[in-house]
């Protein structure tokens, strides 16, 4: 996120109540074309579909403190039919409490209701007459409490959370996809200098497959712990880099337990106010939607430029690449994804951008190859 940027692409203020309560409404309307809407190898279909995004968020603001909760719809009609068409809801709860600038608690919460898209997750090669999007609820919490001021010595937090998904629908096929995960971590920050920070964290999760049908053979548990530096080496440059070990070890005794190295790198170089260049890279996982696989090593580089070129017209590019393991399986997905956005601020609330998406799949397994060109034209009122 940019520092400062020109009045026209902030986001708007709201609807003032008083008392440091305010209300923050909004509404997104989109028409996009997609060129491989079930991302097919062969049997290309292309789509076109409007998608309506209401948001209304409730924020309380005081000198230390900040509250915010926020209800989200999206309702998407396509030309492929009813099949595909989805209304999807969440509404999330965000909290920042500052005590005395010694101690600060976070606090967030999530409720989900949406569906994967057809030919993505447990749908990738069904036929297309038997499409049917699968739904589900996801719930999940995080809290977190560090002690000491920002520029203090030293800075150690505590956090703790969990996530739980539940499919609703296609129950023969999608159960085996319910999953809790719970576990927590921490962190300790050391400052070196006034722009330099040494850091330290480790974090524990489990992972619960709630299901019968499989057996628990995905069940198990992820540690990481990494050291790494922060840092800003002049006002335009800043940086984060974390580099450590990332294991995860099955349950099961026929499950091949995994570690490799873990690492997180994000640079921001700001040039000028209205100008930002971001590198980032890392590693993480993902849970497996077919059982076969222990669960998905997810490695990703990428590359992305924001431009103010006035007052009201800004621009993004990106481009991002992504590789894909399906650990205990012999399946390597690498995913080549580009992007560009234009925008034009008419006024601080409203705002027109078009943008563009090219992503290309090339799997080891050739059925999972794709390719795919999103193009989007997209209206935003906030108030």
């Amino acid at each position: 996120m940019l520092a400062a940027l020109p009045a026209a692409a902030q986001e708007a203020d709201g609807i003032a109540l008083g008392s440091g309560w305010s209300l923050q409404p909004s509404v997104t309307a989109e028409l996009q074309h997609d060129s491989n809407f079930y991302r097919q190898d062969d049997n290309e279909e292309s789509a076109t579909g409007t998608l309506i995004t209401p948001q209304l968020g409730l924020e309380y603001l005081t000198r230390k403190n900040q509250f915010r909760l926020t209800q989200r719809g999206e309702f998407a009609s396509y030309s492929t039919g009813s099949f595909d068409d989805y209304a999807r809801y969440d509404i999330g709860f965000d909290a920042s409490i500052n005590e005395g600038g010694q101690h600060r608690f976070k606090l967030s919460a999530l409720r989900d209701e949406g569906s994967d898209p057809f030919g993505t997750e447990r749908t990738e090669l069904v036929p297309a007459t038997q499409r049917d999007v699968d739904e589900f609820v996801l719930t999940s919490g995080e809290a977190s409490y560090t002690f000491g001021a920002p520029k203090a010595l030293l800075n150690v937090t505590v956090f703790a959370g969990g996530s739980s998904k539940e499919y609703q629908n296609n129950r023969d096929v999608t159960a085996i996809l319910d999953r809790d995960r719970a576990g927590g971590g921490g962190e300790l920050r050391v400052r070196i200098s006034p722009r330099t920070g040494l850091l330290l964290d480790a974090s524990h999760y489990d992972v619960k497959f709630d299901t019968a049908t499989n057996e628990s053979l995905r069940d198990g548990s992820e540690q990481r712990a990494r050291v790494g530096l922060q840092w800003q080496a002049t006002a335009t440059t800043t940086g984060r880099v974390r580099v450590g070990v990332l294991r995860r070890n099955m349950d099961a005794d026929d499950r091949e337990d995994f570690s490799a190295a873990d690492w997180e790198v994000a640079i921001s170089w700001q040039p000028t106010s209205y100008s930002e260049v971001v590198f980032e890279s890392g590693r993480g996982t993902q849970e497996a939607y077919f059982e076969q696989s222990d669960f998905i090593d997810v490695e990703h580089i990428g590359l992305r430029w924001h431009q103010e070129w006035s007052s009201r017209l800004y621009s993004w590019v990106g481009l991002l690449g992504t590789r894909y393991a399906f650990e205990g399986f012999d399946r390597e997905d690498d995913v080549i994804q580009a992007n560009a956005l234009l925008g034009y601020a008419f006024t601080r609330q409203f705002s027109m951008e078009a943008g563009v998406l090219m992503q290309d799949r090339d799997s080891n397994e050739d059925q999972f190859d794709f390719d795919r060109l999103v193009s989007h034209l997209r209206l935003q009122l906030q108030l």
